[in-house]
């Protein structure tokens, strides 16, 4: 789908872009696949840079936000949900390795194990007393990204904290920054 910057302010709205863009050639089999992509690719420029600032510990170098709840999210559709989401999209499965000083990245295969392993942990904040409630979720929270790994995943994990006792739930996700920018992120 082509159309130039001139097209963009001529027309602001994504319908107008819509009716103005055309079609060259035809669609990628890629955008068409539902299958999980597999193999490796190369490092994108903002990658390359992330691998030459030789962090001590790339590993922590996430994204996270907890998000309270409005009603309760049931625990099996969560987890559906992530899995989901993992298998649509393929960046979620991208592991890198370090060879002769070199920094790769592959995707990682996408199977029946894989849909096995769980990426949302649950747990109940009742037996936790209110008062110690924010320092555990805190606690619990800095584990959590410290056990990303880029080499042998995770590198996305949820955790639901759930207060059956007040009925209320908060929503931690984690994802590394190799994985979504800052915009994508707040899409996803």
């Amino acid at each position: 789908i082509h159309f130039d910057v001139r097209q963009v302010f001529q027309c602001p709205t994504i319908a107008g872009l819509a009716a103005a863009a055309q079609m060259v050639g035809q669609p990628s089999s890629i955008l068409s696949s539902h299958e999980p992509l597999e193999g490796t690719l190369s490092l994108t420029p903002i990658q390359h840079w992330f691998f030459k600032q030789n962090l001590s510990v790339p590993h922590h170098f996430n994204q996270a936000f907890l998000l309270s709840m409005k009603e309760p999210l049931e625990q099996v559709l969560l987890e559906s949900a992530l899995q989901y989401l993992l298998k649509h999209h393929d960046a979620l499965r991208l592991r890198f390795k370090k060879e002769e000083n070199q920094w790769t990245q592959e995707y990682m295969f996408f199977d029946d194990k894989t849909r096995e392993e769980q990426i949302c942990s649950f747990i109940d904040l009742s037996i936790i007393p209110y008062d110690q409630q924010a320092s555990f979720i805190e606690r619990t929270a800095t584990t959590i990204q410290e056990n990303l790994n880029i080499e042998n995943g995770p590198v996305f994990q949820a955790l639901l904290f759930d207060d059956t006792y007040t009925h209320s739930q908060r929503l931690l996700l984690v994802i590394h920054h190799l994985m979504v920018d800052s915009v994508s992120w707040r899409i996803l």
